[in-house]
């Protein structure tokens, strides 16, 4: 069983976020922002993850990131062990495109998948090169919900369509991750105490696959912004 983080809570960029398995216990602060939530943060019905317990490991050494690997990973709830969410990443042909597919055990299909956005990598020989600029968030039926990009060094956007509706502020040492909506933190990925299991809480009421598809991203994908190519100088 992973470890609680020592500490209770973390100041990220000014946002305090309370540790992933205190979070997944706490209600909004301002009630107003359940209807923001049901409204805008919508990817999965909510009978998907109906009497689920919002607090999820992952073991670090299922996660291999490096660019151009495919794997398999497993999402848990905290307390008891069970297998939640199954998370895979493949590669597409014929330019290797990877995607993040999460899906509920035993079910055929799936519930969300994350890849990069047409155009948001360099491509090499016909093979698309990560990092990627900007990532698509698309629901079970393969439609566009959204897009996560970088902002700047370990921030990240979600939006839909041209609504910005998350921010992410990450700590890349300290093996962080902190989804806010509207000033709130709302979702806490850290690496457990001895740094085995990746612990992610998410406030009830909350959609946890977004949650889970947003920060899983982030981890796999590690998207960056996209470098101005040197001005020419001519001659």
């Amino acid at each position: 069983r992973p470890a609680t983080p020592i500490r209770d809570s973390v100041m990220s960029r000014g946002t305090v976020a309370a540790s992933p398995r205190r979070m997944s216990t706490l209600p909004l602060q301002r009630p107003m922002l359940a209807q923001v939530a049901d409204e805008k943060l919508m990817l999965v019905e909510p009978r998907t993850y109906a009497g689920m317990e919002p607090f999820f490991v992952v073991p670090v050494d299922q996660l291999y990131g490096d660019n151009g690997n495919t794997f398999d990973f497993k999402i848990s709830t905290g307390a008891l062990g069970e297998v939640a969410f199954k998370g895979s990443v493949t590669s597409t042909p014929p330019m290797r495109k990877r995607v993040l597919t999460l899906s509920l055990p035993g079910a055929r299909g799936h519930l969300a998948t994350c890849s990069p956005s047409p155009g948001a990598c360099a491509v090499v020989g016909g093979i698309l090169v990560e990092p990627s600029t900007e990532l698509q968030l698309r629901n079970r039926d393969n439609i566009v919900w959204g897009t996560l990009a970088p902002r700047g060094s370990d921030r990240y956007v979600v939006y839909r369509g041209s609504e910005l509706v998350l921010t992410m502020e990450g700590d890349q040492e300290a093996g962080r991750l902190i989804v806010v909506l509207e000033g709130e933190a709302i979702a806490h990925a850290a690496k457990s105490q001895f740094g085995e299991y990746l612990e992610i809480g998410v406030k009830p009421n909350i959609d946890p696959v977004l949650m889970l598809l947003c920060m899983m991203s982030v981890v796999i994908f590690n998207p960056e912004e996209a470098h101005s190519p040197p001005a020419r100088v001519h001659h």
